[in-house]
């Protein structure tokens, strides 16, 4: 299947009225659209698949209605080439949910069912993970009304083997930087594993030039043990355990990764989902090599930077308010070179966890 021009997949939201909430995550039968079985889908040029708040899609090998006899193998790879966009909502609209795996398990067949692919191979290449979007690795929705994430409610998802996602061009852009409290925040879910040899394995690569990550937005593991379906994805200001089957982080952006201890684990291939977990978060100020912190600006022109802190016993998210940027000569200069990949160096006084004193990375232009 192939986008091309300015073709756009728009997904639309659901309009029934009066569904009672959802109590699992089969509850969205009614509601998702189901993409099964296996091949290619390209978007190209300028083409567009946008999942707009109240539409939720499923990439799975069960589709709605089928018995639990019915076992679709599901081998899917999505490309995004040129100027392409796939777009959980975006500067201009809410976004929905995108979720990988089945809303229930066959005890009968245990194999694994699902491997999905996505790849970024454009120079203006974007996935956006944007206000009140979801991405589900192994998670799915269970309820989610139309307001900030820690009123939503997710569970696991089963039988997915694999899910890979390849930078070689272009950007993944999930750098909302507000608490799970407020409803411009986002989410990216990831099931973890249960152990290395069992699935749902996990592999990122980017390249390290042509690939760009703006991170900063919230970003929760579920534990494969959570039997509850009720899960709340708490995300608020602490970096670790937020109830029993949630660890929750902020993602980080491309120099981080880049960074001491980061760039010794990639490219990551086939990994659990917690080592994917370990891997995405903001490693914690004080264990960084180059002390970076995200740095975002939303649509009133206020800046702000997403960073870790423990200077009270705790891994604490930091949201705060980007002050004045020096450049590499020591004065002051436009944050537009930073925003640009969401990335700033930072200096904070641990003993007072003050204010942070901002640097700029990347080299004036």
């Amino acid at each position: 299947m192939i986008f091309e021009g300015d073709s756009r997949c728009y997904c639309e939201p659901e309009t029934a009225v009066n569904l009672p909430d959802g109590t699992s995550v089969e509850s969205t039968d009614r509601t998702r659209v189901s993409f099964i079985g296996s091949g290619r889908v390209t978007f190209k040029e300028n083409a567009q698949f946008v999942i707009p708040r109240g539409a939720l899609v499923g990439i799975e090998s069960v589709g709605n209605g089928f018995t639990n006899f019915y076992r679709a193998y599901t081998n899917q790879s999505w490309a995004l080439t040129d100027n392409a966009q796939f777009s959980i909502g975006s500067a201009a609209e809410y976004g929905g949910g995108f979720q990988i795996g089945n809303v229930f398990e066959n005890l009968d067949d245990p194999n694994p069912l699902i491997d999905f692919t996505l790849i970024l191979t454009g120079a203006g290449a974007l996935l956006d993970l944007n206000s009140q979007g979801f991405l589900g690795l192994g998670v799915g929705i269970v309820n989610k009304p139309q307001s900030a994430p820690n009123t939503w409610l997710v569970g696991q998802l089963f039988d997915v083997n694999s899910v890979t996602l390849s930078i070689p061009e272009g950007t993944f852009q999930h750098n909302q930087i507000y608490s799970g409290d407020n409803k411009l925040a986002g989410l990216l879910a990831i099931k973890s594993s249960q152990d290395a040899l069992t699935p749902p394995f996990y592999s990122v690569s980017f390249d390290e030039i042509n690939a760009d990550i703006l991170g900063g937005g919230n970003m929760v593991l579920l534990s494969y043990l959570a039997t509850d379906t009720n899960v709340v994805p708490l995300v608020q200001s602490v970096a670790g355990l937020t109830n029993e089957f949630i660890v929750a982080d902020i993602i980080s952006s491309k120099a981080a990764l880049l960074d001491y201890p980061k760039f010794v684990q990639a490219p990551l291939v086939n990994v659990t989902g917690l080592e994917l977990f370990n891997y995405l978060s903001m490693a914690e100020y004080t264990t960084q090599a180059g002390k970076t912190a995200t740095i975002f600006r939303n649509a009133l022109g206020e800046a702000t930077i997403g960073f870790v802190l423990n200077n009270t016993g705790i891994d604490t998210i930091r949201r705060d308010p980007a002050g004045p940027i020096r450049g590499l000569n020591g004065t002051y200069v436009n944050p537009n070179n930073s925003l640009a990949i969401g990335a700033v160096g930072i200096a904070v006084d641990v003993s007072t966890g003050g204010a942070a004193e901002l640097s700029q990375l990347n080299p004036e232009q």
